[in-house]
């Protein structure tokens, strides 16, 4: 009988090998991918900002953290809002592992309100994360009338913008404020200047990230009325968020769809169909990038703030947006092309 037992546990030991033997070799595999191969980050805007800042900030210690150390480079290809660089991963890049794409946030709802184009599925990328959040506030000059959140709902707040559709007409149709929009400034400064001369009583939004490092905010010259993102910031427990407000659940859902993209602020994916063990090796090296000393430094010296989300709190974000009901994507379009 023990002969008997002795014969299958060994014949059980010579099957599970036999199973684990093609894993390991195919993981070994893919550790040794990346030795003498080039990676593209490609970014789809021009040089010099944000985003750009942010993807040669990860590009310069990439290679350290995968295996076989590859060259890492960034090209830059900006056009449609992002799109076509999405269109280039996600239908003509290679699908090995060598290419990560970093875009702009707002493409994010692109599928939804601006379809034409459009040749990619969100859902179908493979997710790597996101370089960091860019929360978003509504101010209003310290010498205007309007000093608190509640005041946003009762009294009429003159804005400047860039253009028509912009987070405050959102606002005003989902939660009830009672924002006067004046377009056609060029962009933040000329809004800022607007603001302190009195033509106005705040820009649309401004990043906290721009915002917590002005003078204006450092002097105490503006009011913090309102957060335009998902989850409120630590350092604002105070600042309500947007989402605060919302008058029911299918407006809670729409306000959600316009606010993700800030909690999502620099993307990166890969194409689809890339090898699942080449996608989970720069998973784990995006992540470890975030948490090298010399990365910190160097983002800390360039003046530029990140903090790595990995995929799956990503994903979570991007879900609910593609999600989305027909009949509510019909109402952000709607939204969306509001005068």
């Amino acid at each position: 009988m023990f002969a008997t037992l002795g014969l299958r546990f060994l014949a059980s030991i010579s099957a599970l090998a036999t199973t684990l033997w093609p894993i390991a070799a195919h993981a070994q595999a893919d550790a040794e991918f990346y030795k003498g191969k080039t990676v593209r980050i490609i970014v789809s805007t021009t040089a010099g900002g944000g985003y750009d800042l942010r993807a040669r900030s990860v590009q310069r210690h990439l290679s350290h953290h995968l295996p076989g150390n590859p060259n890492v480079v960034v090209e830059n290809m900006p056009g449609g809002g992002s799109v076509v660089a999405m269109n280039y991963v996600y239908n003509v890049a290679p699908r090995d592992g060598t290419v990560m794409l970093v875009f702009q946030r707002t493409t994010l709802t692109t599928p939804i309100f601006a379809p034409n184009g459009v040749r990619f599925d969100l859902m179908k990328f493979n997710w790597i994360g996101s370089v960091g959040k860019d929360p978003g506030l509504v101010v209003s000059w310290h010498e205007s009338p309007i000093k608190t959140s509640e005041d946003l709902f009762r009294k009429e707040m003159i804005i400047a913008t860039t253009a028509q559709t912009t987070m405050p007409s959102v606002l005003n149709a989902l939660i009830g404020t009672k924002f006067k929009i004046i377009t056609g400034y060029p962009g933040s400064p000329e809004m800022l200047l607007a603001m302190q001369r009195g033509e106005v009583m705040g820009p649309g939004e401004w990043s906290w990230s721009d915002l917590r490092n002005s003078i204006l905010y450092k002097e105490k010259k503006v009011n913090l009325l309102l957060q335009t993102n998902l989850s409120r910031t630590p350092e604002l427990p105070n600042v309500p968020l947007a989402t605060d407000f919302a008058r029911n659940e299918q407006d809670r859902k729409i306000l959600e769809v316009f606010l993700a993209p800030r909690d999502i602020a620099y993307p990166v994916v890969m194409p689809p169909e890339v090898p699942e063990a080449r996608v989970k090796l720069m998973r784990e090296a995006f992540l470890a990038v975030g948490k090298d000393p010399g990365f910190l430094e160097d983002v800390k010296k360039s003046g530029v703030e990140v903090a790595m989300q990995p995929a799956s709190e990503v994903l979570a974000l991007v879900s609910n947006i593609a999600s989305l009901p027909a009949d509510l994507s019909q109402r952000v379009r709607e939204l969306m092309g509001a005068q």
